[in-house]
């Protein structure tokens, strides 16, 4: 990356009437990125329409120079589905964790239900609500504290074995 900074290349800029000076100086790093999704669904012996299901995401960008730069994620999520006919239910609780170069940025714990509804093999709508509360680490950051309550609801047309489009729409 020839500019980690993002700055603009200007020596100025405006929002509105008001000239902004860009004193940021463009610095270039290189850096990699690690990404890992695991995933585990385990039916109940006795019913095996209803499921555990835990999910974790795992995501670093190290820098090999400025590594104030870097970026770390944790991401759990973890819950019950109860499948019937067409329908899948799950309720879920949630939790992330954020790092921004070596300091704990932000932690966010929650709880998210979910319904899918499988309309053909090809076709499958999702609903699902998300209520988090977010919590800076930084005592000099806690007003940016907040709760985080969100609806989406999305379709997925499955176009081949590989491939599939999406359309998403979300209220926050």
């Amino acid at each position: 990356d020839d500019n980690i900074n993002n700055n603009s290349y200007l020596n100025y800029t405006t929002y509105g009437n008001t000239v902004l000076t860009n004193d940021t100086k463009k610095i270039d790093d290189t850096f990699n990125k690690l990404v890992m999704v695991l995933n585990l669904v385990v039916p109940f012996k006795n019913d095996k329409s209803y499921a555990f299901e835990s999910n974790i995401i795992g995501y670093s960008q190290n820098f090999n120079k400025e590594h104030y730069k870097n970026l770390g994620l944790i991401s759990l999520s973890n819950g019950i589905s109860f499948v019937q006919n067409r329908y899948k239910f799950s309720a879920n609780l949630l939790t992330d964790k954020i790092w921004y170069g070596s300091e704990p940025l932000l932690v966010n714990v929650g709880i998210s239900p979910k319904l899918t509804y499988l309309y053909s093999q090809n076709l499958i709508m999702n609903g699902y609500l998300k209520y988090m509360r977010k919590s800076m680490s930084k005592e000099t950051d806690k007003d940016k504290d907040a709760m985080i309550r969100n609806i989406t609801m999305s379709i997925t047309k499955k176009l081949n074995k590989n491939g599939n489009i999406s359309a998403q729409s979300y209220l926050s």
